[in-house]
């Protein structure tokens, strides 16, 4: 019995190993170093299928002909790196045609065995995300269009499934230009002048040269709703992030605005959310809502820009691709 039993510990010990070594290699970080020129493609990307989440409809490349087509690749290594961070923000502040469709495509070649995981990660980030996304187990993209794996890459398909732009790694700003061109898209007009308001310390006047925050709550929030936040609900509670005000409050409290280059407030009422440094709580003020034409009782965030602009004014369930431009407007910084 006891040779059975030594065999049965072996057998165990050799399986966990074999199986510990199995996931270190699936695992482990795949970088390719990025060629100097990209090599052709050889397949016919009209070929390329993808599937959908959920109840999404599958990708199918040769169906968007007659409509230029963008896809941008991230893997949890270029996303580490940051090495999309100015492709994102350009293409989330770009105005395109209707005719220009993109889609987000998360390179997870390999990782099939995590699907279950995988895709229950990329349905949350769907919800906060511009474009509609995929999960591309197969390296169906990444091979398809000879893209070095381990970096954010991004193709763009012309109306008859040309290719006009491929690019691998960082974007410059000549690259940025590039795929600006290749997309038709066109750079934001200016916003308008804020009007003249008053919230505690925030005014038009002490906001001049200043990056400005104003959070307008629909109902006093208490920390135990917050998610993420010390004192708060989980970070993890869908529940909690789906609310509006919880979700504003736990995106913006703990961000240190600093001080001479940004001011911000929470118009209405916080129970036991810590603050960090340059943020204030004010009474909510149906005069204050008027003149940013706000709604009573409507979740808001609105931003004013150095320029004294009216940068940002978005209402209810803000995407997180919508609050992009915050780092630069309020000098926040970069968090890796």
């Amino acid at each position: 019995m006891r040779r059975i039993l030594l065999r049965v510990f072996l057998a165990v010990l050799v399986l966990a190993a074999c199986g510990g070594g199995f996931l270190w290699w699936k695992l482990r970080s795949h970088v390719e170093p990025i060629p100097t020129t990209l090599a052709p493609v050889e397949q016919d990307p009209a070929r390329i299928r993808l599937p959908g989440l959920d109840q999404q409809p599958a990708l199918e490349i040769g169906a968007l002909r007659g409509s230029i087509a963008y896809f941008v690749l991230e893997s949890r290594e270029s996303m580490s790196a940051g090495e999309g961070r100015e492709l994102s923000r350009a293409l989330n502040r770009w105005q395109v045609g209707d005719d220009v469709k993109g889609f987000f495509i998360g390179e997870v070649e390999g990782l099939g065995f995590l699907k279950w995981k995988l895709d229950e990660f990329a349905d949350a980030m769907q919800r906060e995300s511009r474009l509609p996304m995929y999960m591309d187990y197969e390296g169906a993209i990444l091979r398809g269009f000879k893209l070095p794996k381990g970096h954010t890459a991004v193709v763009v398909l012309g109306r008859q499934g040309e290719l006009l732009f491929r690019h691998s790694g960082k974007l410059g700003p000549a690259d940025l230009e590039s795929l600006r061109v290749a997309l038709t898209a066109r750079e934001p007009p200016p916003p308008p002048p804020a009007p003249d308001f008053r919230a505690g310390p925030l005014s038009k006047a002490t906001c001049a040269g200043k990056g400005c925050a104003l959070i307008f709550l629909a109902r006093a929030v208490n920390v135990k709703a917050v998610p993420g936040v010390e004192g708060g609900a989980k970070r993890n509670d869908r529940t909690a992030w789906a609310d509006p005000d919880a979700r504003l409050v736990a995106m913006m409290s703990d961000q240190p605005l600093p001080e001479g280059k940004s001011l911000g407030v929470f118009v209405g009422a916080l129970e036991g959310v810590k603050l960090a440094a340059g943020w204030h709580v004010v009474a909510d003020d149906a005069a204050l809502r008027a003149a940013l034409e706000l709604s009573p009782g409507e979740t808001a965030i609105v931003v004013i820009d150095r320029e004294g602009r009216l940068a940002i004014r978005e209402r209810g369930h803000v995407a997180l691709w919508k609050l992009d431009p915050l780092r630069d407007l309020l000098s926040l910084p970069e968090r890796r």
